[in-house]
């Protein structure tokens, strides 16, 4: 599986560089992604997960959830110590938040672990990720051009992310 992700990534570099692929087609494939397939993974993953694997397993996703927490708090603190623009920030709270664990962590446990512990790694980033979407949206919310902070903007902001409301079906 991992073999094959790296496969798909470097045949649409290629087709990329010969031009079958317009510039903006990574776009729509991040959109789809985004708003289709991980949804879609999450929700069935969800619905099929058994309650008391996730109960042993929740500690552990409790544990990752401070740690989560404070390295976002640090981040927040650095950047605005080194005085980032806030158009900014949002890309650097973010980038460390999903991306890795979608693209390479899903596809690398389906292929160490099978699907029998799949649904637990999907649940596991969904909690993280979640978490994690919800801390940056409160600190991207923090810093929006001095404007003050408005927890129900922030909240709705939120609830529009695909990945929460697919949990948000599943459960």
């Amino acid at each position: 599986i991992l073999l094959s992700l790296f496969l798909i990534i470097f045949l649409a570099a290629c087709a990329r560089s010969f031009n079958l692929l317009p510039e903006e087609a990574s776009k729509y494939f991040n959109k789809f992604i985004f708003y289709i397939s991980i949804p879609a993974v999450v929700f069935l993953s969800i619905t099929t997960l058994n309650i008391k694997e996730l109960s042993k397993f929740l500690p552990f996703i409790l544990v990752n959830v401070v740690i989560i927490f404070i390295g976002y708090v640090l981040v927040f603190f650095i950047l605005k110590f080194f005085k980032i623009p806030s158009n900014k920030k949002g890309v650097l709270i973010f980038s460390g938040n999903g991306g890795n664990v979608i693209y390479f962590g899903f596809p690398l446990l389906l292929s160490l672990y099978g699907t029998e512990h799949f649904n637990l790694g999907v649940m596991y980033a969904t909690v993280v990720i979640t978490i994690g979407d919800l801390m940056g949206f409160y600190l991207l919310g923090i810093n929006k051009g001095g404007e003050k902070l408005k927890i129900r903007q922030v909240t709705l902001d939120f609830l529009k992310n695909p990945v929460v409301r697919a949990t948000i079906l599943g459960v």
